[in-house]
């Protein structure tokens, strides 16, 4: 809402379409795609053909300090990089990120690690894991 998206979508398949309601919405996702194969005369595999591949690592890291207090630690460690911080800290590295933010439950950050492989993916999460770790001690 605060961005003006259209259209938004979360890791469990729910997606909103902001122009129709501001809710998850099955149906409306379903006729959006049926209305892109009519538009464009192609068929749901060919659409997701088309598609880029990644891999996407989720991992919870324990926490034994405040979130401000390793995200203070950490701004000073990723100063000069591409950083989103809508939703914790995204780290874009190329076509590869990082996202670190905290849990509003646990005493955990929840690291995601997206890459064009798993090797990517698994080398990304195991560096910023590593530092975090280490901020911690």
């Amino acid at each position: 809402i605060d961005l003006k998206a259209k259209i938004g979508g979360e890791e469990n398949g729910g997606v909103i379409y902001s122009a129709h309601q501001l809710c998850r919405d099955g149906a409306m996702t379903a006729a959006l795609v049926l209305q892109l194969m009519a538009k464009t005369g192609t068929s749901i595999s060919d659409l997701i053909a088309e598609l880029p591949q990644y891999t996407l690592i989720k991992r919870s890291v324990h926490i034994n300090k405040p979130w401000s207090d390793l995200l203070h630690s950490l701004e000073a460690e990723i100063s000069g990089k591409d950083v989103d911080r809508t939703d914790g800290v995204k780290i874009k590295e190329g076509k590869n990120w990082v996202l670190i933010r905290p849990s509003g439950t646990e005493p955990i950050v929840r690291l995601y690690a997206q890459g064009r492989d798993e090797k990517q993916s698994k080398e990304l999460a195991d560096r910023y894991q590593d530092r975090l770790e280490k901020l911690m001690k």
